[in-house]
């Protein structure tokens, strides 16, 4: 069985990406882009939907817990 070792970010750069730290955002999308150029199908208009919804969802996204 293959193994892959994909990078992922790390539960401190969520944190910055959903409270719109915009140098974080531009690494997610970074990290992401080779999953967006392969379902945009070359299409650039198709890519930056991706990306705007991508950012829109992680935005949208909130943070409620409790640190102990």
């Amino acid at each position: 069985m293959k193994q892959y070792n994909y990078k992922k970010l790390s539960y401190e750069q969520i944190e910055k990406v959903i409270t719109g730290d915009a140098e974080t955002m531009a690494e997610m999308v970074n990290l992401y882009m080779p999953y967006i150029r392969k379902l945009g199908c070359g299409n650039q208009d198709t890519e930056d939907k991706i990306v705007a919804r991508l950012m829109n969802t992680v935005l949208r996204f909130k943070l409620d817990y409790k640190a102990k």
